[in-house]
């Protein structure tokens, strides 16, 4: 995104080689402010905001037989990661819990099986 007359862009790069941009309006108190400044300002905010309290399952082992012991959830996307892959599932150490609607995507954030 080219720098314009309605926002500024600030490009940077982080200590362990990660490049940044962040775009913010001009505004009379974002113009009084250093690149650094703000680049610091949304570290903060972004470090205080609410954390994910999301809950974490072991992956089930083997994970073929307990996808075969679900049931295939609502036929609609996940709302997180956008797949296809809703089941209705309890946690794989507790299958007498109430069932509920989970995502299978190891990679998505909203999933019980997500791993970085």
């Amino acid at each position: 995104m080219a720098e314009s007359d309605r926002y500024r862009v600030i490009h940077g790069e982080e200590d362990d080689g990660t490049s940044y941009t962040v775009t913010v309006p001009h505004t009379p108190w974002n113009d009084q402010l250093s690149n650094e400044q703000i680049v610091t300002s949304i570290n903060e905010w972004m470090a205080d905001g609410p954390q994910p309290t999301r809950e974490r399952w072991p992956m089930p082992q083997p994970f073929s037989q307990w996808i075969d012991n679900t049931e295939p959830g609502p036929s609609e996307p996940c709302p997180d990661c956008g797949c296809w892959s809703l089941r209705l599932a309890a946690p794989p150490d507790q299958p007498a819990a109430e069932k509920r609607v989970v995502c299978t995507m190891v990679r998505c954030v909203a999933s019980p099986l997500y791993r970085d």
